[in-house]
């Protein structure tokens, strides 16, 4: 009994400190007593079954967490809304859940911070996605499912590759990126942004998809933004360039005025910010023509800065005043409405200050 007692203190002393590893005392403590004693006293036995047990529930699952939901009662815009159900978050935070993909609106990913919000719809919090466990250099990946990849493509980096640079390109650099998952993956081209053009860029990852947004961009099913630095002060807010786009022996593409002389291109345009020198413009394509903002901004006497092709080659901010800001359509294979947004370049913002 002696020396029960003694084996049954030490039990007492050690095991609350083996304790508080898990996988110590339910595994490992067993082991510990059967080393020190080769006692088969009952209330040794009594004490290691329940530090056993109550150990062992460590290793159970959670239950996953839940969204949290709200529905809106009165019509609002994203932003503004999520700092009333959230009054603890900042701004800043917000807009990162918002870029991440965990606010849905009616099971929608929405990142726009002035998201419409209608009465009755259902703003929900979910799981953060995933960031991508390998970075590609100089791309931030927006978003990515079995379907798509959105990216923010950097100035100075091709779409696709040329007979001069085939390596360093966003479309090598994303194949490259998908095969390190599976060697039998692939992507496909959606549609392009010039090189000096920065911004929101699809790519498909497989051709059902790529024919479902290629022929959006025929119709109403899509919308797209830019930002646009153009040289001059601008006298009206906004205003419509419609001309027909044709190109010449040298590829460059130029204006015709005559219906059906070319390709048919729309392009809208609204005044952001300006001052004596620059004028920031925001750009809605209603079509989608090579050049097409370049040319038309230059028609209408705004060269883009940086320009060198269609403008007058002042190039205060080293790169293309262009920047894809925004793109949103319906996603081919699950119906929810996707948008990715890409921030103004604070370059464009400095330009334009007072």
């Amino acid at each position: 009994m002696q020396v029960e007692k003694q084996y049954y203190e030490m039990v007492l002393k050690y095991g609350k400190f083996l304790s508080t590893f898990c996988f110590v005392s339910a595994v490992m403590l067993p082991v510990f007593i059967s080393c020190c004693c080769n006692s088969s006293s009952g209330i040794i036995m009594v004490l290691l079954k329940i530090t056993t047990f109550t150990h062992s529930n460590a290793f159970m699952k959670k239950p996953a967490q839940k969204s949290i939901q709200f529905t809106v009662r009165e019509a609002d815009t994203l932003l503004p809304f999520l700092m009333k159900v959230f009054p603890g978050k900042s701004r800043t935070s917000l807009k990162q859940l918002m870029q991440n993909g965990a606010i849905l609106v009616d099971g929608a990913v929405a990142t726009r911070h002035d998201f419409v919000l209608n009465q009755g719809q259902i703003v929900s919090l979910g799981a953060v996605a995933t960031k991508p466990s390998i970075s590609i250099p100089g791309i931030k990946i927006l978003y990515e499912d079995d379907s798509l990849i959105a990216i923010d493509k950097p100035s100075g980096l091709l779409t696709v590759g040329t007979e001069k640079e085939k390596t360093n390109t966003a479309y090598s650099l994303l194949s490259h990126y998908v095969k390190t998952e599976n060697k039998n993956n692939k992507i496909f081209i959606v549609h392009r942004l010039d090189r000096d053009t920065s911004g929101v860029l699809v790519f498909a990852r497989n051709t059902n998809v790529r024919d479902v947004l290629q022929e959006y961009w025929h119709n109403e099913n899509h919308k797209r933004e830019y930002a646009a630095l153009v040289c001059g002060k601008t006298e009206e807010p906004q205003g419509r360039i419609e001309s027909w786009l044709k190109e010449n022996a040298n590829l460059q593409v130029f204006s015709s005025l005559r219906p059906d002389d070319g390709q048919h291109a729309i392009t809208n345009w609204e005044l952001v910010q300006q001052n004596d020198e620059y004028s920031l413009l925001k750009v809605i394509p209603e079509t989608g023509r090579r050049n097409q903002i370049r040319v038309h901004m230059c028609d209408i006497g705004f060269p883009i800065v940086g320009d060198r092709r269609y403008g007058n080659g002042q190039n205060p901010i080293g790169r293309l005043g262009l920047h894809a800001t925004l793109l949103s359509f319906i996603h081919p294979e699950n119906g929810k409405v996707m948008t990715f947004e890409s921030p103004v370049p604070g370059s464009f913002l400095r330009m334009v200050k007072k």
